[in-house]
């Protein structure tokens, strides 16, 4: 909020006087604000006007930086503002929209205090300012943002509501007090834009600046890591049941060594072989299934060195073996997850309704009776041909 006044014949070099706002509000101020000067000085030097009318300048320092200690930090900005003349209008911030607020100008110099006339109540009625996303990140299947508006403080009953748009499916949340929020059952792969706009009985903000957001699902954790040895070489296998260049996942194993030596990227075979290593250095290995979104870092495998009397055959055959314990334990992961999915079914089905299972069983009992019924029929179709047979063998 801006004040605007007229003080002629107060801004002259001779009256050396400065202006001050006297703003009642029972919530943030309720002292004398001196945010406006004539001259240069800091307008701290006259807060108080028992400091003005005291002669004793250390007093009046004591008291000054007494006042100033229990100032919030945004209120010692304001009050550290410097003006040169009347021309300029007194800025009052921060304020809270839905406020009333009651202010006067007062003109101080060293010999006496003139007041204005008190204005009229002033009620803030401002629109929330336009939100910011400050934060954001792109999750399995769904995002999290932190926003909200800047400058821009308010009474509850004036509390800025949020709601947010995403393209390309035209997703729009409820309208919420939160000033963050998770959005779910989004698609990994797919680019989607965000954007926020906040609105309370004011008016309605304009929409924030739009943020880009790429879901993806998260890797899983690569495990049962086993390093096979050979001369100044070592190769890495472990196990995982991902497409990890799936468009869903979009992402790579980077396998990495301690002591550093070379990462080996890979997007389609579980394993690789690091070489040129010394054969007297233990080394120990790590493998990191990544994309844009996640990081899921493997156990590191235990400390060994490469074997230095071990030929090709035997390093070969030591690699097939890795080769084929890796294949068990995916195996042995691929039949864990249809157990639990069979597991999952199950229960859906036995938690159906009573009805439900009712209609079912009413259902196999009609189709039942429906089967006994044809079976009679035919029955009896069946014996009236035998009697008309039986007539024509008797003509």
């Amino acid at each position: 909020m801006s004040i605007y006044f007229n003080a002629d014949g107060y801004a002259d070099a001779d009256c050396r006087a400065w202006f001050e706002l006297e703003l009642i509000d029972p919530i943030a101020y309720r002292d004398t604000l001196p945010l406006m000067k004539t001259n240069t000085e800091e307008v701290m030097d006259g807060i108080f006007e028992n400091v003005l009318h005291n002669n004793n300048n250390d007093d009046d320092e004591k008291k000054t930086s007494d006042f100033e200690s229990t100032l919030p930090q945004q209120i010692k900005t304001a009050l550290s503002a410097k003006y040169r003349s009347d021309s300029e209008p007194i800025v009052l911030s921060p304020l809270s929209a839905g406020q009333t607020y009651i202010v006067r100008v007062k003109c101080v110099n060293t010999e006496g205090v003139t007041c204005s006339d008190f204005h009229a109540p002033i009620e803030l009625k401002v629109p929330p300012s336009r939100p910011i996303i400050s934060r954001h990140r792109a999750l399995d299947g769904a995002v999290y943002l932190q926003y909200a508006c800047p400058n821009y403080n308010f009474l509850p009953v004036v509390q800025p509501k949020y709601e947010i748009q995403a393209a390309p499916h035209h997703i729009q949340t409820a309208f919420t007090e939160q000033t963050q929020v998770r959005i779910d059952t989004l698609r990994n792969g797919w680019d989607y834009v965000f954007k926020v706009r906040s609105s309370n009985a004011y008016g309605q903000s304009e929409w924030s600046k739009p943020v880009k957001l790429h879901p993806l699902k998260q890797p899983a954790q690569p495990t049962a890591l086993i390093a096979a040895c050979g001369d100044r070489a070592i190769s890495v296998f472990w196990s995982s049941l991902d497409n990890i260049a799936h468009e869903e996942i979009k992402g790579a194993w980077l396998v990495v060594s301690d002591p550093p030596t070379t990462e080996i990227t890979s997007t389609t075979r579980q394993r690789a072989e690091f070489t040129a290593l010394d054969n007297e250095t233990h080394y120990r290995f790590q493998v990191v299934a990544k994309n844009d979104n996640y990081r899921i870092e493997s156990d590191w495998t235990t400390p060994t060195k490469p074997a230095a009397k071990k030929d090709s055959d035997e390093y070969e055959k030591d690699k097939n073996s890795a080769i084929d314990m890796i294949m068990k334990v995916n195996r042995h992961k691929q039949k864990e997850i249809n157990r639990q999915r069979a597991e999952t079914e199950r229960a859906a089905r036995s938690s159906l309704p009573p009805q439900h299972v009712e209609s079912h069983g009413t259902q196999d009992a009609q189709r039942t009776i429906g089967a006994g019924s044809v079976a009679r029929n035919r029955d009896q179709i069946l014996q009236q041909l035998s009697t008309i047979k039986a007539k024509k063998n008797k003509k």
